[in-house]
């Protein structure tokens, strides 16, 4: 929405907003109801997510900056929701408002309105432009990737592979004289860099998710020799980095993915209990968690080379695939790499999953793992 009619939205509903009528509000309002009732005022676009939390008299409310909206944008969207709030919860008394980048992770517009604010201007006591002018307009890039100009610019698709196959240094590459950090299992070791963070999965079959800069993940995943390579790769990547999807949202919008994450989870695991009482029960779910799935994301293929190198000393060959997982209705995209190969007696993936902004430096840096990886005559035991 242009900024003229923004003002001239702002100006209609808020004028109608005096006193008497700002004073009616209802008695401590749920999160929920709160949520609702910001999607019911229509003050964003339609199917842009709302998340509240409330810490005594404020309210947090997370959600993404619509088309990219500019500073006065952010505020005057802060204020209508900040309206629309206190008029439903009369205990509040000031509100928070954070408008994430959809392409830009982890950066984020801030925005406080209070209750005297509001009423205020529904009094007449401040003109329009004095309430938007004494907002103050928070600017929040906690990563370093997301401050570098040069990052600004939405990458495409060609990005990623125009900088895989260019010859030029690897930023965050381990250094020879550098100490590094290895994993091995399976026959397969790898090493990275020590400040790399680790973690060891208990479930599933990701043996070890490292976190690399620029909230980027690279996953070891180890499977029995009846999964091939080949079919392996052919698996969605949703379903390969379900995990990652979900830890990468709590970490740059935590707010927001929490509720919505475990709202997601509680939905599946309903309708799998549900499905599996029936004759066709497995068949039928995983078609509704497909549908489901292609609702709210969808893949964008990335032209990779089909084969793949893996290891030094005796390397071996392997397959690999490349795409975008986009978000439908945010235009928030990751970037996901999938490398397959056998070893011994067990089926291996090396897979990367990082934000769109960190894909070329995500992208060298699982080029350099790649090639530091080696290979162990006795891998050891197969997978169950």
């Amino acid at each position: 929405m242009k900024w003229t009619k923004r003002l001239t939205l702002l100006s209609t509903i808020l004028s109608l907003t005096g006193n008497s009528t700002f004073v009616q509000a209802w008695a401590s309002a749920t999160m929920d109801q709160l949520q609702q009732s910001i999607i019911g005022a229509k003050i964003l676009p339609e199917g842009t997510k709302v998340t509240c939390t409330r810490s005594g008299a404020e309210l947090l409310t997370s959600t993404y900056n619509p088309d990219n909206g500019s500073e006065h944008d952010c505020k005057i969207n802060a204020v209508l929701i900040a309206k629309t709030v206190f008029e439903k919860d009369k205990d509040l008394a000031r509100t928070t408002v954070q408008f994430y980048e959809v392409r830009q992770p982890g950066c984020y517009l801030e925005v406080t309105v209070t209750v005297g604010d509001v009423a205020a201007f529904g009094a007449g006591t401040v003109s329009q432009n004095q309430l938007l002018s004494a907002l103050k307009v928070t600017r929040h890039a906690p990563d370093p990737t997301f401050r570098n100009g040069s990052q600004k610019k939405p990458l495409n698709i060609d990005d990623v592979v125009a900088t895989t196959n260019q010859q030029q240094p690897k930023p965050g590459a381990v250094k020879p004289e550098e100490k590094t950090r290895s994993y091995t299992n399976y026959g397969v070791t790898i090493k990275y860099p020590p400040q790399w963070q680790a973690e060891y999965p208990k479930k599933g079959n990701t043996i070890i998710r490292l976190m690399a800069p620029s909230a980027s993940m690279i996953v070891m995943h180890a499977y029995s020799t009846q999964v091939r390579p080949a079919d392996l790769i052919k698996s969605d990547p949703r379903d390969i980095f379900s995990e990652e999807r979900d830890a990468l949202w709590l970490q740059l919008v935590p707010s927001m993915a929490k509720e919505n994450i475990a709202s997601w989870h509680a939905e599946d695991s309903q309708a799998y209990q549900r499905f599996m009482r029936r004759s066709d029960g497995l068949s039928a779910y995983n078609e509704w968690k497909s549908a489901r799935r292609n609702q709210t994301s969808t893949l964008l293929p990335v032209t990779l080379p089909a084969r793949v190198t893996i290891g030094k000393g005796s390397p071996t060959n392997g397959v690999q695939r490349g795409c975008y997982i986009e978000e439908i209705g945010f235009g928030a995209k990751n970037y996901c790499r999938i490398v397959a190969f056998t070893s011994g007696n067990a089926t291996m993936l090396l897979g990367l999953f990082a934000p769109e902004l960190s894909a070329p430096t995500a992208n060298r840096l699982f080029e350099d793992l790649l090639s530091h990886t080696t290979l162990s005559a006795t891998p050891g035991k197969a997978p169950k």
